[in-house]
Parts: C-alpha cells; structure tokens; sequence
C-alpha cells in the first residue's frame, strides 16, 4: 500500500466512522478534523499517478463521498452559496 492509498484508506475510514455518528456528510464541515482530512487529500490529488485516484476512488467508496463532498463545497464557495453548507 503506497502514501496515497494509506491516506485515502484513512480519509475513507474517518468519513465511515463520521457518518456512523451524524449520517449526513455535509455536516462534516463542522468537523474539527475536516482540515487534517482536506490536506490529505490534496496531497493525494497532487501525488497521484495517471489512474491512480479513479483507482483510490473504486476502491473505498467513503472516499469518493468525501472526493463529491469538496467538490460540492467548492462549487458552493463559487457561488457564494457556502454558508448554506454550514
């Protein structure tokens, strides 16, 4: 299991065991934890091999909710809607 896997191994074990508590993933915003899980991902967005992250993605599937989820968040800040996420 190389970095990126092992990050996104945690960043899918973190959004299973938050969603377990408060079943929508939108609340995770709130999280105190979120900006540790952010950066891991970029680095994993940065890091990455041709393939490797629709990979990651097929593979742990709280990770692809959690990959929509900023997407989401960042088209929210774009359009000004973010406070609506809060």
């Amino acid at each position: 299991m190389n970095q990126n896997e092992k990050a996104a191994f945690k960043i899918d074990k973190f959004v299973k065991k938050f969603k377990k508590k408060n079943k929508n993933i939108d609340e995770i915003v709130g999280s105190p934890e979120i900006m540790q899980y952010m950066n891991r991902f970029k680095s994993i967005m940065d890091n990455s091999v041709e393939g490797e992250l629709e990979y990651l993605i097929s593979k742990y599937d709280s990770f692809y909710e959690f990959a929509k989820f900023l997407e989401n968040f960042a088209g929210a800040i774009k359009a000004g809607t973010f406070n609506d996420l809060l």
